[in-house]
C-alpha cells in the first residue's frame, strides 16, 4: 500500500474531479435538450430527498472510518475498522430503506411537489443499500491517504451514468413515455453508477487486503466509538442535507402559490438548481479536491501535535481556495447568460447564475474549513453552526412560501444569506479552537484584484471586437486571455511565494528528490 503525499493526491481529484464535472455537465445539457427543463427540475426535486435518506443510512460512518484508519497509524485494526463499518452500514441501510418504504404512502403529497416525481423517488431505494456499503470502501481508501482511488471511482460513475441515462431517456422519448418515466429511468441509470464504481473500489481494496497481518473482525468497540463519532456527522449532515430537502419542496410550491402552473415551476426550478447552481459548483473541479487528502492530513498534524505544521495547511488550503475560486466566479460572472446558454441551451438562467456567482466565494471558502474542523473532529461545534445556519435558511424560506409574492431571486438572496452566517460561524469556531490568525481579507483581495485585471482585458477585446453575444469559440478564447493576465500578474507580483506556484514546486521537489 502506497500512501499518497496531499499535493499528489489533491493533483490526481482535481482531474478526475474535472472529468466528473464535465461529464455532469454534458449529462445534463442533453438532458435539458431531450426532456426540457421542465424535466430537468422534476430530477433536481428528487435528488435532495434521495440525499437525506442516504444520510440516514450512512451514520457518519463512512469518515469515521477515515478517521480511525488515518489514527491507526501501526495498521493493526485497519481491516476490523472496515469489517465493522460496512457491517453497520449493511444493516442501518436495510433499516432506513425498510421505513422509508412504509412511510412513503403517508406523507408523499406533503414532501413532493408534483405527482410526477413518485416513480424516480422510488427507484433509488435499491441504491441506497448499494450505496451505503460501498461508501466504507471510501472511508478506507481516504484514511489510508490514497484519496486518487476515490476520484477515479467517481469517473467510472459518471462514465456510466451519463451512458445508460441519456441512452434510456433517448429510447423512452422516442417510444413516447411520459416525463414521469423519463424521471424514473435517471434513477436506474444512478443504480448502476453507483455499483460501477464501488466494484472498483472493491477490486483495489481486494489488491491490498492481502498486504495486512490480521484478516480483521467486527469489533464492539469499534462499533461504540464510529457510533460517538458518527452521531454528530450525521446530525450535522442532516441539516445540511434539510435544507436542500427543504429548498427542492418549499421553492417550487412557493412559486405555484404566487401563481405559476406545475410546468412552470419546474422549469424555473430547473433553472434555479440544475443549471445556475451546477455552474456555480463548476469551481468545486479545483477547490473540491483538496478537501478529501486534507481531512486525513490535518488529523495526522493533530496527533503528532505539531501546530505550525497544522496552521500552515490550513492557511494553504484557505489561499488554495481563494487563489483558484475567486478568478472562475469572476469569469462566469462576466458570461453568465452566454455560459447557460451555451451549455444548456438556457438563456433564462443568466441572471440567476450572475446573482448566484457574486456570493459565490462564500460557499466555497466553507470548504476548506470543514474540512479542517472534520479532520479534528469537531463534529459537535460544527453541528451548532450547521444547526443554526440552515435552520435560519429554512426560516428564511418558509417566511418566503407564505408572502406568496415569491421570485426566484429571493430564494437567491436566501442561499447567499445562509453562505454568510455559516462562513462566519465557521471561521469563530476555527480560530477559537485552533488558535490560527487568518487574515481573510488579504487572502481575498490579491486574487480580486488580479480577477478584474483579467477581465478587464478582456472587456477591452471583447470592445474592440465589437462581440455582443460570444459564441462558444470566443468564449473560450476569452478565457485563455482572462487565464494568460492572472497567471501573468501572480508571476510578475507574487512570484515563487504565491500559494498555486510555490505548491507545484514542492511537489516537483518532492518528486525529484525521490530515489
Amino acid at each position: 500500500m502506497v500512501r499518497e503525499s496531499i499535493v499528489l493526491g489533491t493533483g490526481i481529484l482535481i482531474l478526475t474531479n474535472f472529468a466528473v464535472k464535465i461529464l455532469s455537465l454534458i449529462y445534463r445539457g442533453v438532458l435539458i435538450r431531450l426532456m426540457g427543463s421542465e424535466g430537468l427540475g422534476l430530477s433536481e426535486m428528487v435528488m435532495p430527498l434521495f440525499s437525506f435518506l442516504l444520510v440516514l443510512a450512512s451514520l457518519g460512518i463512512p469518515l469515521a472510518i477515515s478517521n480511525l484508519i488515518s489514527g491507526d497509524i501501526k495498521k493493526a485494526k485497519t481491516l476490523s475498522i472496515l469489517k465493522t463499518g460496512i457491517t453497520m452500514l449493511f444493516i442501518s441501510s436495510i433499516f432506513v430503506t425498510a421505513a422509508a418504504l412504509l412511510i412513503f404512502p403517508l406523507v408523499r403529497d406533503y414532501i413532493l411537489s408534483d405527482p410526477r416525481i413518485y416513480l424516480g423517488f422510488l427507484l433509488f431505494f435499491p441504491s441506497i443499500i448499494l450505496i451505503s456499503v460501498f461508501s466504507a470502501y471510501r472511508g478506507y481508501f481516504q484514511g489510508s491517504h490514497q484519496s486518487s482511488f476515490i476520484g477515479k471511482s467517481q469517473s467510472v460513475e459518471q462514465v456510466v451514468r451519463v451512458s445508460i441515462g441519456i441512452a434510456l431517456v433517448y429510447f423512452l422519448i422516442n417510444a413516447n413515455y411520459r416525463l414521469s418515466v423519463l424521471i424514473g429511468s435517471l434513477s436506474v441509470a444512478t443504480f448502476f453508477a453507483e455499483l460501477a464504481g464501488g466494484i472498483y473500489l472493491w477490486l483495489h481494496f481486494k489488491k491490498q487486503k492481502n498486504s495486512y497481518k490480521t484478516k480483521g473482525r467486527f469489533s464492539f468497540d469499534i462499533a461504540k466509538e464510529m457510533m460517538r463519532m458518527g452521531g454528530p456527522i450525521t446530525v450535522s449532515r442532516i441539516a445540511t442535507t434539510a435544507a436542500i430537502t427543504f429548498q427542492a419542496v418549499l421553492i417550487p410550491k412557493a412559486l405555484i402559490l404566487s401563481g405559476y402552473t406545475l410546468s412552470e415551476a419546474a422549469s424555473l426550478y430547473g433553472y434555479f438548481s440544475g443549471v445556475a447552481l451546477t455552474i456555480l459548483h463548476l469551481p468545486a473541479i479545483v477547490t473540491g479536491a483538496i478537501t478529501v487528502p486534507l481531512i486525513p492530513s490535518v488529523a495526522e498534524a493533530q496527533k503528532k501535535k505539531d501546530i505550525p505544521l497544522l496552521h500552515k495547511r490550513i492557511r494553504d488550503s484557505i489561499m488554495f481556495t481563494t487563489y483558484t475560486a475567486i478568478p472562475m466566479l469572476g469569469f462566469i460572472f462576466y458570461f453568465a447568460t452566454p455560459i447557460c446558454g451555451i451549455l444548456f441551451a438556457a438563456k433564462e438562467a443568466g441572471p440567476m447564475l450572475a446573482l448566484f456567482s457574486l456570493g459565490g466565494i462564500l460557499l466555497y471558502l466553507q470548504q476548506p474549513m470543514v474540512a479542517v474542523l472534520q479532520g479534528l473532529n469537531y463534529f459537535k461545534e460544527l453541528l451548532l453552526c450547521l444547526v443554526i445556519g440552515d435552520g435560519l435558511y429554512i426560516v428564511m424560506l418558509v417566511i418566503c412560501f407564505m408572502r406568496q409574492n415569491f421570485t426566484i431571486e429571493m430564494g437567491i438572496i436566501a442561499f447567499i444569506i445562509n453562505d454568510i452566517i455559516l462562513l462566519t460561524s465557521y471561521i469563530i469556531l476555527l480560530k477559537f479552537k485552533t488558535k490560527i490568525k487568518l487574515n481573510l481579507m488579504g487572502f481575498t483581495f490579491i486574487p480580486m484584484a488580479y480577477t478584474f485585471c483579467g477581465l478587464f482585458g478582456v472587456y477591452i477585446i471583447k470592445q474592440y471586437l465589437n462581440i455582443t453575444y460570444p459564441n462558444i469559440w470566443e468564449i473560450m478564447i476569452f478565457g485563455i486571455v482572462f487565464i494568460a493576465i492572472y497567471l501573468i500578474m501572480l508571476l510578475l507580483i507574487d512570484g515563487k511565494n504565491n500559494p498555486l506556484l510555490s505548491g507545484v514546486l514542492t511537489w516537483r521537489k518532492q518528486r525529484s528528490n525521490r530515489p
